[in-house]
């Protein structure tokens, strides 16, 4: 997916607070203490997102954020679809890191700013904080080299 399409999406969401955009969009919360002890934070299904009960509020909000940038980019209705045995799974990873990167983002004036310190700011982990940069500097590149 291009970065391009990725913000036009992220700009439909005229709210940063993700429980009100969860409501609008008719996506249900279900916190499980199951899931503290595994990998994954959160997993998308119909109507509703599970995840975990133990993360901040800075990160949960970044893994709804994540979730809904599942539905929003990569969800087809009627169809199941397992993101994570996905052959894609490291490039819908990083859309949806970076979906909700720029909705938490979307009222902060992002020149000159140090992406990766913004995100940690945010509650963002660095590791993905760093895959977020590393994926908006490839597209931004990409970008460049083809205007060429």
């Amino acid at each position: 997916m291009k970065i391009e399409e990725i913000i036009q999406v992220a700009q439909t969401i005229k709210s940063s607070n993700i429980y009100d955009v969860l409501m609008e969009y008719n996506l249900n919360i279900i916190y499980s203490e199951i899931l503290n002890s595994k990998k994954f934070d959160a997993t998308l299904s119909e109507n509703f997102i599970l995840i975990k009960s133990d993360l901040t509020p800075e990160y949960e909000r970044f893994v709804l954020f994540h979730e809904l940038g599942h539905y929003l980019l990569h969800h087809e209705s009627g169809v199941r679809f397992s993101f994570y045995l996905s052959k894609y799974k490291n490039r819908i990873e990083n859309e949806a890191n970076v979906f909700s990167f720029l909705c938490l983002t979307k009222d902060i004036d992002l020149t000159n700013m140090n992406i990766i310190e913004l995100s940690t700011s945010l509650g963002i982990p660095e590791k993905i904080a760093t895959k977020i940069y590393e994926f908006l500097i490839s597209k931004q590149l990409n970008v460049l080299s083809n205007k060429k």
